[in-house]
């Protein structure tokens, strides 16, 4: 019997640092950009301690010029000195970069205190909800549950009338996923050779040489991985350790261990995903190989592909994950392409269908050994039909 999993929709977020215009407000963590290292036409603060997270698709344009990566990474640190995270760059170092810095500091200074009260207060409309569990924007939310609806109320009346979605039976041979495990497959299903690109701007240390703290976060992840009973929280210090755990063999072998004995679906995938980040090549890791798919158009000069990733259970049972992904140059899916998992019969199992700025589009079940079921990609009248035994 094949089991769908219910989907997390996250959407992605960047981190983003306040600039204002009040250059008058020039403190020992509020820094001047100049305009001839912005590029824009005025002189700009860097509000260093503010740093809020932004939903990827509500960032509208880039403007002004790319700052440094140098430039970058002291702004970056000056916040984390007010929050005590690190020390302050020393003063020839940030003079040194172009940038200026205040004598000011908010020890005794009442105004320069309600000038951060009143920044703080601004970012509530910019930043990504946190009570709405990183989902999209009030409004975007909206216009996103309506359209849901809408195609619900769709997809009903198509299953009543037919039960079924438009299928013409593949009569080609399907694809026996099992055999992948002896690294068994078809020409045009690969090893992939990178992972799909899921981020557009992140801050990590795998840019940079591992420092004193990292190591500690790592040690102290490691060890509440072993004692955690709750699986959100197994999955959010998996996550965390595929964010700065890249070429560490202590991560490496503490996410493969929890890959082994969860018995959580999510912890599985979760754990699957963030090894696919730090060592995608690993053979513990579920086996993946993905296609190219050929639709007969042209999505906008660019072309999509099909990633599905078996990993094995219990009882003669595998997990499988399939992923739509776009390649080339285009970082997002074009919008309505749909993905759905159907019975053999054509009946519809479950069905996803890419948004504004989605990464990729996936759905996740589980099926036992010799089960058989069909992939369907589309996308206005375009479609392709996949047919899979497990």
């Amino acid at each position: 019997m094949i089991i769908t999993e219910p989907e997390e929709v996250v959407l992605p977020t960047v981190s983003v640092m306040l600039l204002s215009e009040e250059t008058n407000f020039l403190s020992e963590i509020d820094i001047l950009i100049p305009s001839y290292i912005s590029g824009l036409q005025k002189d700009l603060l860097a509000e260093t301690w503010l740093v809020f997270p932004m939903f990827v698709c509500d960032l509208r344009h880039p403007t002004g010029a790319r700052l440094s990566y140098q430039i970058y990474e002291t702004l970056l640190n000056i916040g984390d000195s007010h929050h005590y995270l690190t020390e302050l760059p020393c003063s020839h170092h940030i003079q040194s970069l172009g940038l200026q810095q205040g004598s000011q500091t908010l020890v005794n200074n009442d105004i320069l205190k309600g000038f951060h009260t009143s920044e703080q207060s601004k970012i509530n409309k910019f930043k990504a909800p946190a009570l709405c569990n990183n989902q999209h924007s009030i409004m975007q939310m909206a216009e996103q549950v309506l359209n849901q609806a809408v195609q619900t109320e769709q997809d009903l009346i198509d299953t009543t009338r037919h039960n079924i979605i438009e299928f013409i039976p593949n009569t080609l041979t399907p694809i026996t996923l099992s055999h992948w495990l002896q690294n068994i497959h078809s020409p045009e299903w690969q090893i992939p050779t990178q992972t799909q690109k899921l981020a557009v701007a992140t801050r990590s240390v795998n840019h940079r040489e591992y420092t004193i703290s990292t190591i500690d976060e790592i040690s102290t992840l490691i060890k509440q991985l072993s004692l955690l009973k709750d699986e959100s929280q197994k999955r959010s210090i998996a996550k965390r350790l595929s964010e700065i755990g890249k070429d560490n063999q202590n991560v490496k072998q503490a996410l493969i261990k929890l890959l082994q004995t969860t018995q959580d679906d999510e912890t599985l995938w979760t754990v699957v995903e963030s090894l696919w980040q730090i060592d995608p090549g690993n053979s513990a890791v579920a086996v993946r190989r993905v296609k190219l798919i050929d639709l007969g158009i042209q999505l906008a000069g660019e072309g999509i592909a099909l990633a599905i990733a078996l990993i094995p259970k219990i009882n003669n049972r595998f997990g499988i994950l399939l992923q739509v992904y776009p390649t080339g140059r285009e970082i997002y899916l074009p919008p309505q392409l749909k993905l759905a998992l159907l019975e053999t019969t054509g009946k519809v199992l479950k069905k996803v269908t890419a948004q504004l700025a989605d990464f990729f589009i996936q759905i996740k079940f589980s099926g036992e050994l010799g089960e058989a079921f069909s992939v369907k990609i589309c996308i206005g009248e375009a479609e392709t039909t996949e047919n899979f035994i497990i």
